[in-house]
């Protein structure tokens, strides 16, 4: 799902997604067949999610997840989307 304005396209989901997946496969050190696993969801959804296949994104609450996980953080803003490393600072 891109959400957008009139103007221009803001956020490819799939694509922080496939970010998302890949900052935690290298912090856990496993594939992600063990994400679907522990999402409790095949390889091939993730695969899907990741590409946009069949116009499939993921849920918001799967990203939120990851970034979790992964530590980080969705920036929106009129340049569109990115993701950035949360600050261990309280």
């Amino acid at each position: 799902m891109r959400i957008s304005t009139k103007e221009k396209e803001i956020i490819d989901m799939n694509f922080l997604f496939s970010q998302l997946v890949s900052m935690w496969c290298d912090k856990t050190g496993k594939k992600q067949s063990g994400l679907a696993s522990i999402l409790g969801m095949t390889p091939q959804s993730i695969s899907q999610w990741k590409t946009g296949t069949n116009a499939r994104r993921p849920p918001w609450g799967v990203l939120m997840v990851l970034l979790s996980a992964t530590k980080t953080s969705i920036l929106i803003n009129e340049n569109g989307a990115k993701i950035i490393k949360n600050s261990d600072k309280g």
